[in-house]
Formats: structure tokens, C-alpha cells, sequence
């Protein structure tokens, strides 16, 4: 839980964007990763709209965040089913 929560409003920014400071290890490379995967799901449910964004989806990484920014504060922590603790944060497809 804690190493969720250390990061501010806008290293999250920086992190669905792709611009984040991180030195570049194991961790920050596998994160861009998943990042890249997800929103290429999200760019193949858009059509034509992002055509010419191609990974790592900066254009729709940015609009995504401009969408969903003020849904943030609405993460939360909820037990799943088996009782342990993962992070639910309901996304509207605004962008």
C-alpha cells in the first residue's frame, strides 16, 4: 500500500504520459510497458481518431489524463473477492 501511495498528483501524470524522471531500471521499463499495451487496447476501440499515435500513445495518453483527471481522487481500495486488496478506479471513455 505504501508504494502506491507515494506518488503525487503529478508523477502520476508523468507516469500515464510516459515522461516520467525515473532512472531508467527493470521497474519504470516493465510499467511503460503495460502502459503501452493498455492504451494501444484503448487506441483500437477509437477508430480513426488516433490513427498516426503510435506507441507509446502520447497523444492518447494525454488525453486520456485530461479526461480522467478529475475521476483520480475517486481511486480507492476495495477487497476483491478473495479478500486481499487491489485498486479499483471506475474509467469514462470522455476522451
Amino acid at each position: 500500500m505504501r508504494t502506491v501511495m507515494k506518488y503525487s498528483f503529478s508523477d502520476l501524470f508523468d507516469l500515464i504520459k510516459g515522461t516520467n524522471l525515473w532512472d531508467q531500471n527493470n521497474d519504470a521499463e516493465r510499467l511503460q510497458e503495460i502502459l503501452k499495451t493498455i492504451f494501444g487496447k484503448i487506441k483500437g476501440t477509437l477508430g480513426a481518431k488516433y490513427a498516426r499515435d503510435d506507441p507509446p500513445y502520447t497523444n492518447l495518453r494525454q488525453n486520456w489524463w485530461e479526461a480522467m483527471k478529475c475521476h483520480i481522487p475517486e481511486l480507492r481500495v476495495v477487497p476483491d473477492k478473495q479478500g486481499s486488496l487491489r485498486h479499483k478506479l471506475e474509467c469514462y471513455r470522455k476522451y
